[in-house]
């Protein structure tokens, strides 16, 4: 799950819209003023809901990795009429050759006319640089009717006549054109909720050239406002006359969060023998173990994927604590691996009543890109905690070291030092914040010098899930022969407590 920022006020969801370099700017303009005007209102009126979701990864150096997506719904229901209005925006790139560019702009307004039948009328936008659709607009009325509506689950049905302006590959082109959709949603009884969605438009006069729009998701409910959301969509595209795939497929995983609109009251007031919940400590004594993950999909014209993984488990007593890291990051364009690195280490610490500690570890790395077959180093370590309360640590650890290493196909051996500095916080019940620095040098040439650093700001959702966006930095002062010093790279991904 490649995740992504969430959207937490009005101004970000809105700043969705203005990351497209295709888009028109007086769509643009009108879609602020809308959506703009509806936001900006002294207040919210119950039929109204609001929410973004959104994903991101990042990685420079060695390999030069972003992707993100950015979405924007409102919804409107009054039992009279019903109405959406959203935007969704999808980019990535590899070594500054962009790999997806696309921005969807979409409404629809029904007048219910009795139980289940309804008119109606749709727009769309849509613009992808990479299948070279400059722009594609969109409009029908149709008539629709609803199969199964009840307050968990509807399907319905549509269709209607419709026109469509668009340019492709610098070509303009205005057609007729039929619309035929059919959407289907389900609310479970835990809030998680499940829809799929079908659009078919094909011209009137020629069934052959057509396009179909094909959507799947699923959102997990964490908290009240918050939501796990997994889409899957395919796009098929028989219109263009240009020398591309005709089907695009991508996956996306991030969080939702609502906006604004009306929130169900989720108040439980019966009896229970769970504990009740205790304040967070940035190091409890025991076991805790955690693991998180982030994905990233896109195939057809646009062939790219990301995955990165991280698991962790420590466990602390009084006078012991051990630490086990495992992270991996993959990343691929074109069929071409741009990011493959494995991290893993671990260390067993022996403390005193002073905060004071010594301790063995051992550390692995493996990193594709910068032609590290494998680097190992085990080291005994003493250290300090300068800082150790409930809610903060801060720890500084030194020892000497061996390098085992095989860098282009060199292998290489040698003593060597290490140095390392953590800090954890505890800003509040909800919000932490992490920071480690580890330094390995040569005692024999000063210039092998190597250092990774990181910083990750972790959001609790729920007791044992929460949202992490992480930095960081690897530093090697003699890379292999055409790989430069320094790889930096953002993720965010969903964590799960064990």
């Amino acid at each position: 799950m490649e995740l992504e920022t969430p959207c937490l006020d009005h101004g970000s969801a809105l700043s969705a819209f203005s990351m497209s370099e295709a888009a028109s700017p007086k769509l643009y303009r009108l879609l602020f003023f809308f959506i703009g005007s509806l936001l900006n209102s002294a207040e919210i009126s119950e039929p109204w809901d609001f929410t973004g979701a959104a994903g991101l990864s990042l990685s420079s150096g060695n390999s030069n990795n972003l992707s993100y997506y950015l979405q924007f719904l409102a919804t409107y229901e009054d039992g009279e009429r019903e109405g959406k209005f959203g935007s969704d925006h999808f980019r990535a790139q590899s070594n500054e050759e962009k790999t997806t560019d696309s921005l969807r702009l979409f409404g629809q307004y029904n007048q219910i006319l009795g139980e289940r039948s309804y008119l109606g009328v749709v727009g769309e936008y849509f613009s992808d640089e990479i299948a070279e659709i400059d722009y594609r607009i969109e409009l029908a009325p149709v008539a629709g009717y609803k199969l199964i509506k009840t307050d968990a689950t509807t399907l319905s049905l549509s269709a209607g006549p419709g026109y469509s302006w668009e340019q492709e590959g610098g070509n303009d082109n205005a057609f007729g054109t039929l619309r035929f959709s059919q959407n289907f949603k389900h609310t479970f009884d835990s809030g998680a909720k499940c829809w799929q969605n079908l659009a078919f438009t094909p011209k009137s006069n020629d069934f052959s050239d057509s396009t179909l729009l094909g959507e799947i998701g699923f959102d997990l409910s964490l908290t009240d406002q918050w939501a796990l959301r997994s889409t899957l969509r395919h796009q098929v595209n028989h219109r263009t006359t240009l020398s591309r795939k005709k089907e695009d497929s991508t996956m996306l995983v991030g969080f939702s969060y609502q906006l604004g609109g009306s929130i169900k009251s989720k108040t439980n007031q019966r009896e229970s023998l769970k504990k009740a919940p205790q304040p967070k400590q940035i190091a409890p004594l025991g076991r805790t173990t955690k693991a998180s993950t982030g994905l990233s999909l896109s195939r057809g014209n646009a062939e790219s994927s990301g995955l990165h993984f991280a698991f962790d488990t420590s466990m602390r007593e009084k006078h012991y604590e051990s630490f086990y890291k495992l992270s991996y990051a993959f990343a691929d364009h074109q069929e071409k691996v741009s990011e493959n690195r494995l991290i893993a280490s671990a260390q067993i610490n022996r403390t005193n009543q002073e905060n004071e500690f010594f301790g063995c570890g051992i550390k692995f790395l493996r990193d594709d890109l910068t032609d590290i077959s494998y680097r190992i180093n085990p080291a005994l370590l003493v250290g300090r905690y300068l800082i150790k309360s409930k809610t903060l640590s801060l720890s500084l650890e030194a020892g000497p070291s061996f390098t085992i290493e095989e860098i282009s196909q060199r292998n290489d051996s040698y003593l060597s030092a290490i140095a390392a500095q953590r800090f954890a916080w505890m800003i509040n019940d909800d919000l932490s914040l992490t920071q480690e620095l580890n330094a390995n040098f040569s005692l024999e040439e000063f210039e092998k010098f190597n250092m990774t650093a990181n910083t990750n700001l972790e959001m609790a959702m729920t007791a044992d899930l929460s949202w992490k966006v992480g930095l960081e930095l690897l530093f090697d002062h003699q890379p292999a022969l055409g790989n430069v010093k320094e790889d930096l790279s953002l993720k965010s991904a969903l964590t799960v407590r064990f």
